[in-house]
């Protein structure tokens, strides 16, 4: 599995390292200055949020970006490691990895095996349809075969909501909506930025987002459980980003085309 490194200080970086430098404390932040690189788990196949460029092999979008000013508080090069949605927790808990920027949304039983910072993404999970299906609304999806993604809380909101229904699930959201295009699914259930995506690339003509929401989730990095002083200096440099402007300016460099504007506060509470 192909790693890559990515690491960049500027005017603002350098203004965000000593703000927090008096937090820095014993535990995972030492063990990352002494090993001399910071270790992020993710996905590296979600446009916008965190997608391996083809060409470079760099991996860009929204969570390499927040990994890389955690590296740049910290002082260290960022290393990025592919995971996926079934793995990203396995491979956190085993240690190959010191966090996820993965997507991870926030529920009461991931809390139990892992340790959230604070949110630095919120979004409604919605559904799409094609135009062509005539679906409309939540009523006309009973019996409807959802495309998922497997090992994601896409999969358990799908099956609460519409128990009825055939979940066909899939290793990535590339294949899920791939069974969607190719008319293996009726329809797809993903956060809204993902269908948005998805919608604007194939035409607002061919698939329709369902007005009605599933719920609605916060995401945060994840990490091991017990390191109360990581997971604050995390929150730290979620808030420093938001005060800063530096958390606007990675919103609208990877969503500021999709017309959503900004409806959360990086380092607000995720629960």
């Amino acid at each position: 599995m192909t790693t890559r490194t990515y690491f960049a200080i500027g005017f603002a970086s350098v203004a965000l390292v000593a703000a927090l430098t008096d937090i820095a404390s014993a535990g995972m932040v030492d063990d990352i200055k002494l090993r001399g690189k910071l270790i992020c788990g993710t996905e590296g196949v979600n446009p916008r949020f965190s997608l391996q460029n083809p060409v470079t092999r760099k991996l860009e979008g929204s969570e390499p970006e927040l990994c890389a000013k955690v590296a740049e508080a910290i002082g260290v090069p960022i290393e990025y490691k592919l995971v996926t949605s079934a793995s990203r927790i396995p491979e956190l808990m085993q240690g190959q990895v010191d966090l996820l920027a993965a997507g991870i949304s926030w529920t009461a039983e991931r809390a139990k095996q892992i340790d959230y910072s604070n949110t630095y993404f919120s979004q409604p999970f919605s559904v799409m349809v094609p135009v062509s299906t005539g679906i409309a609304d939540f009523k006309q999806l009973e019996t409807a075969r959802f495309a998922n993604v497997k090992g994601s809380l896409l999969e358990s909101v799908t099956r609460k909501r519409f128990p009825n229904a055939p979940i066909i699930s899939f290793d990535e959201a590339s294949q899920q909506f791939l069974a969607l295009d190719q008319g293996k699914a009726d329809a797809m259930v993903s956060g809204l930025y993902y269908l948005r995506t998805y919608q604007m690339k194939s035409g607002e003509d061919k698939y329709r987002i369902l007005d009605e929401e599933l719920s609605r989730v916060n995401v945060g990095f994840a990490v091991r459980k017990g390191d109360k002083e990581w997971v604050e200096y995390l929150n730290k440099v979620l808030e420093d980003l938001e005060t800063s402007g530096e958390g606007q300016a990675i919103y609208e460099k990877n969503f500021g085309d999709m017309g959503l504007p900004r409806s959360y506060k990086f380092g607000s509470p995720i629960n």
